[in-house]
This record gives structure tokens, sequence and C-alpha cells, in this order.
């Protein structure tokens, strides 16, 4: 039987989206704790409950459209991004090619 090597389990990523200030400085400090607020509420969720596992010996690859979530997945299982919910467990060494234009 082969061994797991890395496994994720119900992994979600997010991340906050921050939008641009209008109406001036002078409007953003008179409003600061609704703008604080406002920020707070939007999200980008980038992953949605993803689980799969990786077994010893096997080849993966990560296929998808452009935003299909191919980076955040292999940065999340590079250590490089914490998931929002959910684990991400590897065993043993990993070298990531992130980001790299390595194909």
């Amino acid at each position: 039987m082969n061994k797991v090597v890395i496994q994720c389990v119900n992994v979600c990523k997010e991340y906050p989206m921050y939008s641009h200030i209008t109406g001036g400085l002078k409007n953003f400090l008179f409003h600061f704790p609704s703008y604080i607020k406002e920020m707070k509420k939007s999200y980008f969720t980038a992953l949605k409950n993803i689980s799969f596992d990786v077994l010893a010996g096997e080849t993966v690859g990560i296929i998808g459209r452009n935003g299909a979530g191919k980076s955040t997945i292999l940065g999340l299982v590079a250590g490089v991004l914490r998931p929002t919910l959910g684990q991400v467990t590897v065993h043993g060494r990993l070298a990531p090619l992130l980001q790299l234009g390595a194909g």
C-alpha cells in the first residue's frame, strides 16, 4: 500500500478585496469605521472545498483556465500560502516550481 505524501482536506482560500478610496482623504477619515466595515465584508474566493491525496511515486499535473486556482493550490502545497479553511499536509521534501515559467 502506497503512503500519502500530500493531503488536502476541504481546503478553502479567500483573499480580502480592498476597494479604492473614493471621495478623498477627508471623507475617508470622517467615515473611517464604515470604510473598515465595508472592507471586511468583501472577499474573493479562490478555492472552495478542495480535497485530494497524492500517493508516493505518483506524478500530478494541475490543468485549468486562467484564474482557476492552479497557482493557489501549488502555493498552499508549497507552504507559501496558508489556507483560510481546511488542512494541507505534506510528508517529505517538496521542490515547488512556482511562477517561474518552467514550462
